[in-house]
């Protein structure tokens, strides 16, 4: 036994991190009902072309997430309950935990992976995302893929590694539009990887100006996304890191592991620069707040979720410098984390975290009359309503009207 796990340890350590993180994500699953952004996953996915045609004659300023909808599109075919839906980001959460260890081991040796992907399979803002009918975990999957490649690019220039990382990154921009921060920070990692060789410079910039042609035509439409968006406060530049680190707690002795980090990398001087590190550090503190910085002077576009690949960059330096540390000091690092962690996974599980539409819709059933009008008001609220009513089919009987809102 112990032969056949040394021979087999990588495939061992897959295992462990597949089965133990999609039973976490799998957990409670169906508890809750759908809340309103996911309905609308729900709705474009099963309804793709009409989805197609709203967004191609201006119906819809809908220019996100469309691979999303593409493989969800296919995946309700198995069902379109809470948990077959939700099932599909199971899978990529999943995804973004082996991968994240593949890209922590490639970095930073097998044992900084591991500590990366059990911290990432913990943290509660992760766990959210992997348990939500939204694209969120896909973007943490390519984010860590896209990341894997660019380094293996980095070290290898091939036409099989360019070829699978620009793949990637117009994977990663059809995912998520704010995708593009972290391609441009992927760009700029392979432009000083390449610095002595123009030609391959080059070849990075013509990649990127690509991918920054397909962004521009995918938003380039006269829809209001993101008018919905409050100016955020300071508060919420805070709560985005703690919620990140999955708790205050965390986030100090994430705090205190990078700043341990830092003093390390500034004992090895600049000949020995490690540059992956620099990457992380970067993608962890400026994607944050230049977005909040435009957010307050321009226009406000502040979302925690939008920006969630900047938490595995959090980890990973944080699993660096927990891999670097003697090993009774890790251990109890490593053993603080995990406890807040289990305790905001604790809470998670135990406390509603969504709107509570399929309640909703069975307390009007109960109380409905024949004669009755349900009006619905603002109209983007008919999604949930509509799916939820079929759960309940003495709705059905009942006179519904939707009022559109005026310009």
């Amino acid at each position: 036994m112990k032969l056949f796990l040394q021979k087999h340890r990588e495939l061992v350590i897959f295992f462990l991190l597949s089965f133990f993180s999609a039973f976490l994500f799998s957990f409670q699953l169906g508890k809750e009902s759908f809340w309103l952004d996911e309905m609308y996953s729900v709705r474009y996915a099963m309804h793709f072309s009409t989805f197609l045609a709203s967004v191609a004659n201006g119906s819809s300023s809908e220019r996100n997430m469309w691979l999303y909808y593409v493989i969800l599109h296919w995946w309700v075919t198995i069902g379109t309950g809470e948990v077959a839906v939700r099932m599909l980001s199971v899978v990529f959460g999943v995804g973004g935990v082996v991968t994240i260890y593949v890209l922590g081991k490639e970095t930073y040796g097998r044992k900084a992976g591991i500590i990366a992907a059990t911290l990432l399979m913990l943290n509660t803002f992760y766990l959210q995302y992997a348990q939500e009918a939204r694209a969120y975990s896909l973007l943490l999957f390519i984010f860590c893929l896209s990341s894997y490649a660019m380094v293996r690019l980095g070290k290898r220039f091939s036409l099989g590694n360019v070829v699978i990382y620009s793949t990637l990154g117009i994977a990663a921009i059809f995912t998520h539009i704010f995708s593009i921060i972290f391609l441009l920070f992927q760009g700029l990692y392979l432009v000083v990887s390449y610095r002595k060789s123009w030609q391959k410079v080059a070849f990075v910039v013509t990649i990127f100006l690509g991918l920054l042609t397909i962004l521009y035509v995918l938003i380039h439409n006269p829809g209001r996304q993101v008018g919905w968006i409050p100016k955020p406060t300071l508060v919420q530049f805070a709560l985005t890191y703690i919620f990140f680190c999955s708790g205050f707690v965390n986030t100090l002795v994430y705090l205190g592991l990078i700043c341990y980090a830092l003093v390390e990398q500034g004992k090895r001087g600049i000949l020995k620069i490690d540059l992956f590190f620099w990457y992380l550090v970067v993608l962890a503190v400026v994607p944050v707040a230049v977005v909040f910085i435009y957010s307050v002077m321009v226009k406000p576009i502040f979302i925690y979720r939008y920006l969630i690949f900047g938490m595995p960059a959090i980890i990973l330096l944080g699993a660096q410098a927990l891999a670097a540390l003697k090993r009774n000091t890790a251990i109890l690092i490593f053993g603080i984390l995990v406890i807040f962690h289990v305790n905001t996974l604790y809470k998670y599980f135990t406390t509603p975290n969504k709107e509570q539409w399929r309640e909703a819709v069975a307390t009007i059933a109960q109380q409905a009359k024949p004669n009755d009008l349900i009006i619905i008001y603002p109209a983007f609220l008919d999604a949930p309503f509509y799916y939820y009513r079929e759960q309940n089919p003495s709705l059905k009987k009942i006179k519904t009207i939707t009022i559109l809102e005026e310009d």
